[in-house]
C-alpha cells in the first residue's frame, strides 16, 4: 500500500476519534450539574445507587462523602456505575464555591438520624452540611430521602435491636417536619430521581413549609439585650449562622421558634 495513502486513512480515523471524543465531552458538559451527598448512613443506600443511576441518565453527578460515609463505603467503584468524576471527600481540600458553581440540585440519598438532628437546629459543622446551609441560603433545591433518618422506616423496624421509645418517634418526626419547614424536599428513597427531575426542570427553588422568606439570624442579631434576657424568639424557618450558633450556644441562650 502507499505509504502516502495509509497515512491519508490514519489521519482521518484520527480526526474521527478526536471528533467523537470532542462531541463526547460537549454533551457530558451540557448535563445539568447534580449534587449527590451521602452521610454514613446503610439503610436504604442500596435504593439510593439505583436512584443515583437513573438521576446519572440525564445529569453529571458529583457525589460528595461524609467522613464516616467514607468509612463506611471505602470503595469508591460502588458509585462509579452513575459518576465518572472523582469523590470528594470530607477533609479533602475544596472550594464550597467552586464546588457548588453551576449546581442546578443537590440531593442527599442518605441522611442519618444525627445529620437530620444537626439541620434541624441550624447546625452546619461538616462538608455536607455547610454545603445544604448554603443552598438553603442561596434558593438551591434540596432533596433528601428520609429513610436513613426516618426511625420508623421498615428496613431499621426489621433489626433486631430495634426498640424506639414513643418520645424519640415524635422527636425524629418533629426533625423531619422542621426539614420541610426550612425548604428541603423530604422524600421515601425511592422518589428521589423522580423529584430531583421534576425540581430540575422546573425552574423553581423549593419553597418553605411555612412560607415566606426565610429569615437568616446572624451574630449581629445576638445583642447584649438579648445575652441579658437569656432568650431569643426567631421565625419557626429561620436559618441561623455558624457565628450565630457558636454566641447561642457560649451565653447559654434559649432558642424559641414561633
Amino acid at each position: 500500500m502507499d505509504i502516502d495513502h495509509l497515512v491519508k486513512i490514519i489521519t482521518r480515523e484520527v480526526l474521527k476519534q478526536l471528533q467523537a471524543e470532542e462531541g463526547s465531552r460537549e454533551t457530558h458538559s451540557s448535563r445539568p450539574r447534580l449534587l449527590a451527598l451521602f452521610t454514613g448512613g446503610s439503610i436504604g443506600f442500596k435504593q439510593s445507587l439505583r436512584e443515583m443511576e437513573r438521576l446519572a441518565q440525564w445529569a453529571q453527578v458529583q457525589v460528595v462523602l461524609s467522613r464516616t460515609a467514607s468509612e463506611i463505603y471505602p470503595d469508591e467503584q460502588i458509585f462509579g456505575s452513575f459518576s465518572d468524576l472523582p469523590v470528594i471527600k470530607e477533609g479533602n481540600r475544596v472550594s464550597l464555591h467552586k464546588l457548588l458553581d453551576g449546581v442546578g440540585i443537590v440531593t442527599v440519598p442518605v441522611l442519618t438520624f444525627n445529620s437530620l438532628a444537626k439541620l434541624a437546629v441550624g447546625i452546619s459543622d461538616t462538608l455536607i452540611l455547610n454545603i445544604v446551609m448554603h443552598c438553603l441560603m442561596s434558593g438551591t433545591p434540596v432533596v433528601a430521602a428520609k429513610n436513613a433518618a426516618n426511625l420508623q422506616d421498615q428496613e431499621r423496624k426489621s433489626l433486631s435491636m430495634y426498640r424506639c421509645s414513643p418520645g424519640l418517634l415524635q422527636l425524629a418526626n418533629e426533625y423531619l417536619k422542621k426539614l420541610e419547614v426550612l425548604g428541603i424536599e423530604v422524600v421515601d428513597v425511592s422518589q428521589l430521581a423522580e423529584r430531583a427531575r421534576a425540581l430540575a426542570f422546573s425552574g423553581e427553588p423549593v419553597k418553605p413549609a411555612g412560607g415566606g422568606k426565610r429569615e437568616v439570624i446572624t451574630q449581629e442579631d445576638i445583642t447584649q439585650e438579648v445575652i441579658r434576657q437569656g432568650s431569643l424568639r426567631v421565625p419557626a424557618n429561620a436559618i441561623l449562622t455558624p457565628l450565630a450558633q457558636d454566641l447561642i450556644q457560649s451565653h447559654g441562650l434559649v432558642i424559641y421558634h414561633e
